[in-house]
């Protein structure tokens, strides 16, 4: 009787469990959709003379059948509520997240930045030209200029009158110091780019820094040669070798210590278009332009120009032409009036001094009346190298070429010699003396003969209709008139 009775309750258990299941939400979800609408229109259309409530503080049982009607506040039915929302392409930009906007292309995910009000703007650089071919990987009109802004954004970050903010410190010490950095960078087979990226980060801390001594500029220097090394070569020096070459005078730990400084002071950015990139694009731009079979190509010709714009990546320049060049720059980088100028506009001017003004302006993009200025601080350092026989003094063979493997096919003027790359160090202290002489020569005769023209041409008088001076305030009575002089 008992496993009877048991077995009835089980039975209704199970109907009572059967009963529940379908009263629940879940039987619903499995209505087709037609069946789901028409009901929800029933209950709408039910419920179009009602209002609906809605509970602030506490909620009463249905089964109770109790209102309060002082907690509770009426809001008016909207039948919308009850549809679908709408679908992402419906939306506005403000509702869709900053995510869903880039994976529409509508933005990138620094549109929604504000630009910052404490950073002065950059001024815009001066219009130049575009001298890049067809690219096949960007627009070549938006690559130069992202360049040429770049260029004169870097050009503010580097003061010419620094040395007005270090009284301990004098030029000759920057020369000396840099001279002494080239070569460092000739005993390690450095890059040419490494020692400019060096030149870059010694001038921008020396702007950004007041009254740093003496004793510590050549921590700084191997410093910024030893962040410089790590951002270009591909086997840089080890830190023991940099606190070597200083001979005890800076150790291991000061140079990690600096370089943190010093990055933190450079805010990190340590990838500037140097001179020495700006003379790359320039070589580059001119082999380009010089070239017999490039002229002879046409707009129509689309696939030639395609191939000239994958193989301009390439070298395709003169290695001893780049090495001339490249030391006009070397030289030039010694003295500090050299961050008077842009970048581009000095790598311009010292190929305006090797080959010319013409192809100096079509491969830069400048105007004459802009690149004037540089070209002629630039003279005598030309005027120096000339005189010491400058081209003379490269190392052979880096005319020599060797075969490519493979993109002679493509790129027939391939430069496969990279020694034009390793920096050399054929600039002297000697030379940067004798430049310095001519410069301050050119500045007095520049003052003598702004005194002789004022003392030719005096000022122009006033015209004769003129107003005279204004009268003294004093009246007659009280003004001061001196007695005559006395006759004998």
């Amino acid at each position: 009787m008992a496993q009877a009775g048991s077995s009835c309750e089980a039975s209704d258990n199970r109907a009572n469990l059967k009963r529940k299941r379908n009263s629940t939400d879940d039987e619903e979800e499995n209505i087709p959709p037609k069946k789901v609408a028409a009901k929800v229109e029933e209950e709408l259309n039910y419920q179009t003379t009602l209002n609906v409530v809605v509970e602030s503080s506490s909620c009463s049982s249905d089964e109770e059948g109790s209102e309060q009607p002082s907690v509770f506040t009426d809001l008016d039915y909207n039948p919308d509520s009850f549809l679908s929302p709408p679908s992402i392409p419906e939306l506005p930009n403000c509702v869709l997240s900053p995510l869903e906007n880039v994976a529409k292309g509508e933005c990138t995910p620094h549109s929604n930045k504000r630009p910052s009000s404490s950073k002065p703007r950059c001024p815009s650089p001066p219009k130049r030209k575009c001298p890049l071919p067809g690219l096949s990987w960007a627009d070549p009109t938006d690559v130069w200029r992202g360049m040429c802004e770049a260029d004169a954004r870097s050009s503010l970050k580097k003061n010419p009158y620094m040395f007005e903010n270090h009284p301990n410190l004098q030029l000759r010490m920057r020369a000396i110091l840099l001279d002494w950095l080239n070569e460092v960078c000739e005993v390690y087979k450095l890059h040419r780019e490494t020692f400019h990226l060096t030149v870059d980060y010694v001038d921008r801390y020396l702007t950004n820094t007041d009254d740093v001594h003496k004793g510590r500029l050549q921590l700084v220097g191997i410093t910024c040669l030893f962040i410089a090394a790590k951002t270009e070569e591909v086997y840089p020096p080890k830190l023991s070798e940099f606190a070597y070459v200083t001979d005890g005078a800076c150790t291991a730990e000061e140079i990690l210590l600096e370089e943190l400084l010093i990055l933190k002071l450079l805010s990190w950015s340590i990838t500037p278009i140097t001179i020495n990139s700006w003379l790359n694009i320039y070589m580059q731009l001119a082999s380009e332009g010089r070239s017999a079979k490039r002229r002879l190509l046409g707009e129509s010709d689309v696939g030639a120009n395609a191939l000239r714009g994958y193989t301009f990546v390439f070298p395709q320049y003169s290695s001893l032409e780049f090495a001339e060049c490249g030391q006009l720059v070397d030289l030039a980088v010694l003295h500090v009036d050299v961050n008077r100028f842009p970048a581009s506009a000095v790598a311009a001017a010292a190929m305006a001094h090797s080959f010319g003004k013409e192809l100096a302006l079509r491969a830069s993009g400048y105007s004459w009346q802009a690149l004037r200025p540089a070209h002629a601080w630039l003279a005598p350092f030309a005027g120096v190298l000339r005189a010491a026989g400058g081209v003379r003094a490269l190392r052979g063979g880096d005319e020599h070429v060797h075969c490519g493997a493979g993109l002679r096919l493509i790129c027939p003027d391939l430069n496969v010699d990279e020694s034009h790359c390793i920096q050399a160090h054929n600039v002297s202290l000697d030379m940067f003396d004798q430049v310095y002489q001519l410069l301050l020569e050119q500045t007095q005769e520049s003052q003598d003969a702004s005194q002789t023209s004022d003392h030719i041409y005096p000022p122009t008088p006033p015209q004769s209709d003129q107003k005279s001076p204004t009268a003294p305030t004093t009246t007659p009575s009280t003004r001061h008139v001196s007695p005559p002089p006395i006759i004998e």
